[in-house]
């Protein structure tokens, strides 16, 4: 029986571990998150800002050299910006998948944690029986040798 109550406390001890885990994982998820989203922000700006320094130079007059480094800029800023915005889903996706892992380990954890007290609750019944049990048998060896006397 004692073995019961060790493998209960200790798949209990299992999932809290695996629960912690997980919302270490979950909190840098959210922070890689943020950083990903702020860079993209950065970015967007950055793009938006040498698109209208290409128009107004292209208003004034541009030489040809000048346009293909704006332009292969702004091309490398869309590609930047398409790659950041993929590592955003990306990212999203595993946050619901360890929000899932997280959710199912709660489960567990609840399911061992009611085992283990279960378990506990029927030891401690257990060990109340026994010592009524002794408590009868003083109580008739008690009476059988008062009866004898």
């Amino acid at each position: 029986m004692k073995y019961k109550k060790i493998s209960y406390s200790i798949l209990e001890d299992i999932e809290k571990k695996n629960i912690e885990k997980h919302k270490i994982n979950i909190k840098i998820l959210y922070l890689q998150r943020e950083k990903y989203i702020q860079q993209l922000k950065l970015l967007i700006n950055y793009r938006s800002e040498y698109v209208n320094r290409l128009k107004n130079k292209i208003n004034s007059g541009i030489y040809i050299y000048e346009w293909n480094n704006y332009n292969d800029f702004i091309f490398i800023l869309y590609l930047l910006i398409e790659n950041n915005q993929l590592i955003i889903k990306k990212n999203k996706k595993q946050v619901k998948e360890s929000l899932k892992k997280w959710s199912q380990n709660q489960i567990k954890l609840k399911t061992w944690d009611y085992l283990n007290n279960k378990y506990k609750k029927h030891l401690i019944n257990k060990k109340l029986l026994r010592e009524q049990l002794t408590l009868d048998e003083f109580c008739i060896a008690k009476d059988i040798s008062k009866r004898n006397l």
